[in-house]
């Protein structure tokens, strides 16, 4: 773990981020337009911070409801188009184990070797997990969570994957921390607007100050709630 931490984001050791956004019926309207805006934002800042030159991102978008769907999949964030992106709220239920196994997949195939960092998942979901028919139940959110088990144990050459988890709105805070790699890489949103200041902030001090991966986990951990 240690070798992994101390791993420096760079062109040879790239960093591939996925985010898994909920794009169920409880989003429609403002949150799926905010969502929307936040991510654009995201990976537009990615892009600027490493002067569009540098290739220290891939990016991957699973958004999901009932089913998830594969937007962007291992792309040279700077090379993204960002106007492919748009959340609408009419994806249907919350459909997270599917969609945290959708991730691990995505994972699966990205080619990554011991030279990259490992990659980070960032999930972000108003609410409670359904399972395909939209129905909530503890079974739904224990395959959430042994989903979410099964996707932060990868044995990818470049070290397993972290998941951070973002929430907002009617989200169970004990299942989200047991989701994320570490209780601290959770943080509950106070509104949707706050993910329009929070996900272009992840990952740009660390680039620009030459980081590395456990920099960026600090990064994460303890600076999201003072953004």
């Amino acid at each position: 773990m240690n070798d992994v931490l101390t791993k420096k984001i760079t062109s040879k050791s790239p960093m591939h981020m996925v985010l898994v956004v909920d794009d169920s019926g409880s989003m429609r309207g403002d949150p799926a337009a905010l969502a929307t805006k936040a991510l654009r934002a995201w990976v537009s800042e990615l892009d600027v911070a490493t002067q569009g030159t540098r290739p220290y991102f891939r990016f991957s978008l699973i958004q999901f409801g009932s089913q998830p769907t594969i937007v962007a999949e291992n792309l040279d964030v700077r090379k993204v188009d960002v106007t492919d992106f748009q959340l609408a709220g009419e994806s249907g239920s919350t459909n997270l184990a599917a969609a945290l196994n959708a991730a691990r997949e995505v994972l699966l195939r990205d080619g990554a070797t011991s030279a990259h960092c490992p990659p980070f998942v960032f999930l972000f979901t108003d609410g409670h997990p359904t399972d395909s028919n939209g129905h909530t139940s503890e079974a739904a959110t224990q395959a959430a969570l042994d989903a979410a088990g099964a996707l932060k144990v990868l044995p990818l050459p470049c070290g397993s994957p972290f998941l951070v988890a973002l929430g907002y709105g009617d989200i169970n805070d004990d299942n989200m921390r047991k989701l994320a790699s570490r209780p601290d890489l959770y943080h509950r949103l106070p509104n949707m607007a706050a993910l329009v200041k929070v996900l272009p902030s992840i990952g740009t001090p660390t680039v620009q100050g030459g980081g590395t991966v456990g920099t960026f986990v600090a990064q994460i951990a303890g600076g999201i709630q003072e953004r």
